[in-house]
């Protein structure tokens, strides 16, 4: 019995051991910190710990990469010095491994804030159907396309194996073929799905033209508002969101386009179900050209033909990295 009794005490004493550990500041500020982190070349890292003075200075940080961070004294946070991957490794007196940090760091980068109008010009990568128009053939009236399997929102990118870049290449190749008598396969991509679609023109007895009972759009055209613009390299953002086509509300696929000044000459408010809109006219000859290469949910990107000017912003500003973002006043 007082052995027994013994080894309960231990345990007991064991167990209040963990448990002051486990919820020890200490050991929540260990805890606390973040198995990944990102960080600017020249900022320090976030890594503060709850710990007296006389322990803090016994924190050891190890790295796999020489070089990757400077401290200029126990109490003082870690620099990043270089840009890339690297895994810091945190330790009690140089030997007693604490925690393990994975860090990605990344040069700074400055940009020109923008705010300047815009008039936006886009080429979609094939041609988008945004509707039906049904040709008539005596007392009924039939769309071809949609019959065979064609859906409003597919994207035609190529005919009979020729790549689609316009609105005239489908009207010129959908009457030929119906002169010629012939089907055509339509290849079309359908979210992330590309198919082909075998479909016979019918004769319009009104154009006298061979059509399919399409309605399709290759372009887009409207004004917005610059983002940024990275001095050096002139690549530029503006919108801050994708451009979707109006009638299907699918994002359009890039195969170029530009950005040119504008003037907002009104601005429409919004109503419940109808958006508002600004009214802008463009300036082809301005100071202020770009090329557009990429459409996303985050705007549009390309380069610029010169470097922008902002008088209220004269230098580059510093951008911050996400996890640096904090809310501000509304």
């Amino acid at each position: 019995m007082p052995c027994l009794s013994i080894k309960r005490l231990y345990v007991l004493f064991f167990l209040i051991l963990l448990i002051s550990g486990v919820f020890s500041p200490y050991t929540r500020s260990l805890a606390s910190l973040p198995a990944y982190q990102t960080a600017i070349v020249g900022e320090p890292l976030s890594f503060t710990l709850s710990m007296p003075p006389t322990l803090r200075k016994h924190i050891a940080l190890e790295t796999n990469r020489p070089g990757f961070l400077s401290r200029s004294g126990p109490a003082s946070p870690p620099l990043v010095c270089r840009p890339g991957e690297c895994f810091v490794h945190v330790k009690l007196f140089g030997v007693i491994p604490l925690r393990q940090v994975a860090v990605s760091a990344y040069p700074p980068v400055r940009v020109i804030p923008g705010g300047q109008a815009i008039g936006v010009l886009l080429r979609t990568q094939g041609v988008i159907v945004v509707g039906s128009a049904p040709v008539s053939s005596g007392n009924e009236e039939r769309s071809p396309a949609l019959e065979a399997g064609m859906r409003i929102g597919d994207v035609i990118v190529r005919i009979d194996g020729k790549s689609v870049t316009a609105e005239e290449d489908v009207r010129e190749a959908v009457d030929a073929a119906g002169r010629a008598g012939r089907a055509l396969v339509f290849e079309v991509k359908r979210g992330s799905r590309t198919l082909e679609v075998k479909v016979r023109p019918r004769l319009c007895p009104e154009t006298r033209r061979y059509r399919v009972g399409l309605l399709v759009r290759d372009s887009a055209a409207g004004v917005g508002t610059m983002t940024f613009c990275e001095p050096r390299s002139k690549i530029f953002g503006a919108l801050g969101h994708i451009i979707a086509d109006a009638d299907t509300s699918q994002g359009l696929e890039v195969a170029g386009g530009k950005i040119v000044e504008a003037s907002i000459q009104a601005v429409r408010p919004g109503r419940r179900g109808q958006p508002g809109e600004k009214v802008g006219v463009f300036y082809g000859d301005g100071g202020l050209v770009g090329e557009i290469t990429r459409n996303t949910g985050q705007g549009i990107f390309g380069t610029l033909e010169r470097e922008i000017s902002n008088p209220l912003y004269p230098r580059p500003i510093p951008v911050a990295l996400v996890d640096q973002v904090r809310p501000g006043p509304a």
